[in-house]
């Protein structure tokens, strides 16, 4: 869920005074998936009540006031052409730029459409041709870093970036440099490294981010995790998961044709040049460890989200300072995590996945609960053993 969302979305305060900090707010009731995907959900309708306005509320998790000079923060420089189509703030909406506009992107838009969307980029104009059509008041950008660039003609409260993997951290950046507010879909980058900067960025620019795990939102899972907490299905001592597609192994056709709507150059947002790859676009990018991170980079954030939530899992190793210097070192490990698949590939990510984790007992758990050891286990691929 977005932290910029219309008010059927935001909190439920009724009587209470605005906090400090920003809020994200619990959505029901979720769908029952199709047993595709192995997550475990207890539906229920949840009520939600409106907070009065939306840019206020952005402004004070930002701790800023609604001063007349921000309220109408625009630059005096000419606009370029592209932002013509762009009308005046309407009362009491947010004025959101969306990066990508299909598949994941087109839900998240539709998710906010009830704001004032001024700003719509995507590097296939097929695609960004039909959101403009169903935005006609938003400017259209084949290029992301316009919108950054231009974010004072343009308004901003704040950008939703719903992009393959590799473009996450560059757009996310610049945004959090510019000190535009940031919704970006999982996994919010590519690489460890990104992350640890883009957390920097975050602290320094001191406005509202959230990185868009869809099902973390719902009242669904927190409904779940209260359960396991409680002890309703006792003592948990292992977790199986499971995602039945796969992503496969980046086995596509190089030197293909790029279709003529889409701006490859663009696209790769960065990385090395390399020829068009038939079928990459617009989803097989996740086939490739060199723009996404297979089936279980894609889907287990999602369905490993609710036991590692409810049971408080998190990376046990305790290393002291010094214990590996290069080489061989022994080292008393906390968890111990074993994987099977096809023979490691440079290009692509694996066909089929078997994860376990092996997780030690803790003490005094979430809520004070005990857990026993516990082995998490993950299956994709078709893969159930």
């Amino acid at each position: 869920m977005l932290p910029f969302l219309p008010d059927q979305f935001m909190p439920r305060l009724q009587n209470a005074p605005v906090p400090p900090g920003p809020i994200y707010a619990a959505i029901g009731p979720a769908a029952v998936g199709d047993g595709s995907a192995g997550i475990c959900v207890i539906p229920r309708t949840g009520t939600v009540i409106p907070m009065p306005t939306r840019r206020t509320f952005l402004l004070a998790a930002a701790g800023l006031a609604l001063t007349p000079a921000l309220a109408r923060c625009v630059s005096s420089r000419t606009a370029p052409a592209f932002l013509k189509a762009v009308g005046p703030r309407r009362p009491d909406k947010l004025r959101i730029a969306c990066l990508g506009t299909a598949n994941r992107a087109w839900d998240n838009i539709q998710e906010v459409r009830s704001e004032q969307i001024v700003a719509l980029c995507d590097v296939d104009s097929a695609y960004l041709e039909r959101a403009g059509k169903e935005f006609p008041d938003a400017a259209r950008a084949d290029e992301w870093q316009q919108v950054v660039e231009y974010r004072r003609e343009l308004d901003l409260d704040g950008i939703v970036i719903a992009t393959p993997d590799h473009a996450h951290f560059p757009m996310a950046a610049a945004a959090l440099r510019a000190g535009i507010p940031v919704y970006c879909e999982k996994p919010l980058t590519h690489t460890r490294e990104q992350a640890v900067e883009l957390r920097k960025l975050a602290r320094a620019a001191r406005v509202p981010t959230q990185m868009g795990t869809q099902i973390h939102a719902t009242e669904n899972y927190r409904r779940v995790v209260e359960a396991v907490r409680a002890g309703v299905i006792g003592r948990v001592t292992a977790v199986d998961c499971w995602q039945l597609k796969s992503w496969g192994d980046g086995k596509l056709t190089p030197g293909a044709v790029c279709p003529a709507t889409l701006d490859w150059s663009a696209w790769l947002c960065g990385t090395p040049r390399v020829p068009y790859i038939n079928g990459i676009h617009p989803a097989n990018w996740r086939r490739y460890w060199a723009y996404g991170s297979g089936t279980l980079g894609d889907m287990g954030c999602h369905i490993m989200d609710l036991p590692v939530w409810a049971l408080g899992l998190a990376p046990c190793a305790d290393l002291p300072a010094g214990a590996v210097k290069g080489g061989t070192s022994t080292i008393p490990l906390k968890m111990e995590v074993r994987a099977d698949g096809p023979p490691l590939d440079a290009v692509g990510t694996p066909a089929w996945l078997e994860a376990s984790w092996a997780m030690p007992g803790i003490a005094a758990g979430p809520a004070g609960v005990s857990l026993d050891p516990l082995v998490l286990r993950w299956f994709d691929g078709g893969r159930m053993s």
